[in-house]
């Protein structure tokens, strides 16, 4: 289930980093907006493994009032972070906006999307690793064709947790997987397109004295 405001509030498509630098006594300020960013990390999701830039788990869908979409509002998380140089002779930290922003839009989709499976047992898997799962698309199909997978939700999924359960009595040994996806197989559509067309505000109408005069 998918709680978009919720997701607002934990930075997932926008937030906003302020980094005080003691060292060079500087304030700096990093937006961070999760469609621009995107092909910037790697996901799920690959392009012959290449970075995705476009299989989005979440749709780019503009709002008609104000033509912005969920990413164009970085305030709807804040952080500052204290960074500082020249701790350790040549050693140099890695920068916060460089880490922290991202970090917290990727650990925000870990909430979503997750995929639960029992299956036979397997010790040679282990959290971390990738599998490929096949969702059955949800729709009617003829006896003699073949089942359609669902092309969002299907491909390449993160393991989260692994639990190995062994029935010695019946010699099985079985696993729960819980897995996890950041992108979409196939890309999705994007709401870039008008559905209605706006105009101006219009003085109130009697409905009842409009139908005396027809």
């Amino acid at each position: 289930m998918v709680n978009t405001l919720e997701e607002l509030n934990r930075g997932l498509y926008g937030n906003n980093l302020i980094t005080h630098d003691i060292y060079h006594k500087k304030i700096q300020t990093f937006n961070y907006d999760y469609h621009e960013s995107y092909g910037d990390h790697y996901h799920t999701e690959h392009n012959d493994g290449a970075k995705a830039t476009t299989n989005f788990m979440k749709p780019i869908a503009y709002y008609e009032d104000t033509g912005k979409h969920l990413s164009d509002f970085p305030m709807a998380k804040l952080m500052s972070v204290v960074d500082t140089q020249a701790v350790h002779n040549d050693y140099e930290f890695t920068k916060p906006e460089d880490i922290l922003p991202n970090r917290t839009s990727q650990r925000a989709q870990l909430a979503n999307n997750h995929l639960l499976l029992s299956v036979p047992g397997q010790t040679r898997m282990n959290v971390g690793n990738m599998i490929t799962f096949n969702v059955p698309l949800q729709r009617k199909v003829a006896h003699d064709k073949a089942q359609e997978t669902n092309p969002y939700y299907s491909g390449r999924y993160l393991m989260l947790s692994l639990k190995h359960k062994f029935d010695i009595p019946n010699q099985k040994h079985t696993m729960n997987i819980r897995a996890v996806k950041d992108s979409t197989f196939t890309d999705l559509p994007q709401g870039l397109d008008e559905v209605t067309v706006l105009t101006d505000k219009k003085d109130a109408v009697n409905l009842y004295e409009e139908d005396e005069r027809a």
